[in-house]
């Protein structure tokens, strides 16, 4: 069922490339999957933060997948992009999983 969703996301996503809502379905289909390819997910999230004005979220999502694939100092710089005060929480959490690495 994931699979199909995750299909049909991307395919929504390649059909209408500048439509923000699609590219943030496709990539966060990601998060429900199992085994996901990490790899496909910080391109789908790159694509979501080429569309976004919320670059905040998108540099979140990227650094969580960074964290997925094991890439601690890419994903501390995805941190140190994310410069609204609101995330300070999450943010934090993400530094500690990044350390633990």
């Amino acid at each position: 069922m994931l699979q199909r969703a995750l299909f049909q996301f991307r395919e929504a996503s390649r059909l209408a490339p500048t439509d923000l809502e699609y590219a943030r379905a496709y990539a966060e289909t990601f998060y429900g999957m199992p085994n996901p390819d990490w790899e496909e997910a910080q391109i789908a999230w790159q694509h979501y933060l080429e569309l976004s004005t919320n670059r905040n979220f998108g540099y979140l999502q990227l650094a969580r997948v960074s964290l997925k694939r094991h890439k601690k100092a890419e994903a501390l710089s995805f941190l140190d992009k994310i410069l609204d005060p609101s995330y300070f929480r999450i943010k934090e959490k993400l530094r500690k999983q990044a350390a633990a690495l």
